[in-house]
């Protein structure tokens, strides 16, 4: 609390070693109230459910509100590793993608349309995994910080949410990164081997991406990502194994077969696509594609499904209480 904050920092003048020591317990208190907090929804959620199986949404976003502190308090080597795990999980997914997109040329000439929605139906196989297994994706991450900025009742200040926000988004970008790399490596070598038909739409996918204008690559950034976390959130309102799958498939499949841009996808799309060929270069795929699309899916995560369904959810609570109140 503010009265709290006051306190401490009066004591730091007059002892900064004892109010160094109680700031940091402060803020361990802090998250562990979060993470109870998390935890007592997760045990009393089912009672309030609309329907069976289903979470109520607005409890869903306090949850993953609470998600994003979490994290930030991890570790960097954990925070790391399940970033690398994140990237390697996606690029299966990606692999799948174009081992079937590629394989189907036929079909690409005759039903581009049939030929998208088919290629886009097995992409959702690695957001399948990380939802499940729970590791970090970078874009599912920006959805996660950016929530505390949106919940007035965080005990945390605006600077301490920043810096999670920096950490989180930062390891997670390099830990994703370096697993998307390394499963392009090993899907070159050993999966789309020259001359292959998914070696040649690799390289023809990834001089596509790194070609799109700077503002075409943003909104279709944004779009992709709003998708994105709409399947986190969907799947996160779920209770069983099967409802988590199903309610990641629709949003993934949409965002892959209306080709929208995804930052982790493509970190493994076009570092494939250079190694099958491709005449991109490495400043052509930093900042020709990664770079217009993390701010566009920071925006579609950030701004608009962050800030506008937790208005949303929030409203839904207030009205509740509004007419419990009559």
């Amino acid at each position: 609390s503010k009265a709290t904050v006051s306190v401490l920092n009066c004591v730091r003048h007059a002892h900064p070693a004892t109010a160094t020591a109680t700031m940091r317990a402060v803020r361990t208190a802090c998250t562990l109230r979060l993470v109870a907090r998390q935890r007592a929804w997760c045990a009393s959620a089912p009672a309030h459910s609309t329907a069976p199986g289903i979470h109520e949404p607005p409890a869903v976003m306090e949850k993953l509100a609470g998600l994003g502190a979490v994290r930030g308090a991890r570790p960097t080597s954990v925070v790391l590793v399940s970033s690398l795990l994140g990237g390697v999980y996606l690029s299966f997914g990606g692999a799948l993608f174009v081992h079937v997109a590629g394989g189907s040329a036929a079909a690409m000439a005759a039903a581009p349309g049939l030929h998208s929605l088919t290629a886009a139906l097995v992409f959702p196989t690695g957001l399948s995994a990380i939802t499940l297994t729970g590791v970090d994706l970078l874009t599912s991450n920006m959805m996660y910080v950016a929530l505390p900025f949106f919940d007035r009742s965080s005990p945390r200040g605006k600077k301490e949410k920043a810096a999670v926000l920096a950490r989180v988004l930062g390891l997670s970008f390099l830990g994703n990164l370096a697993g998307c790399v390394l499963m392009a490596v090993c899907a070159a070598a050993w999966v789309f081997l020259p001359g292959s038909p998914g070696a040649a739409f690799a390289a023809a996918l990834a001089t596509k991406k790194c070609a799109l204008p700077f503002g075409t690559a943003v909104g279709k950034a944004i779009g992709a990502n709003w998708l994105v976390c709409l399947a986190v959130f969907q799947a996160a309102t779920a209770t069983t194994t099967a409802g988590k799958i199903a309610a990641v498939w629709m949003p993934i499949t949409t965002f892959v077969a209306l080709g929208l841009e995804h930052s982790v996808a493509n970190m493994f799309t076009i570092p494939l696509g250079m190694l099958c060929g491709a005449d991109v270069s490495v400043a052509d795929f930093l900042f020709s594609n990664l770079l217009p699309v993390c701010l566009g899916n920071f925006i579609g995560a950030g701004v608009l499904m962050s800030g506008l369904q937790w208005h949303a959810s929030r409203g839904a609570v207030t009205g509740l209480a509004r007419v419990l109140k009559k």
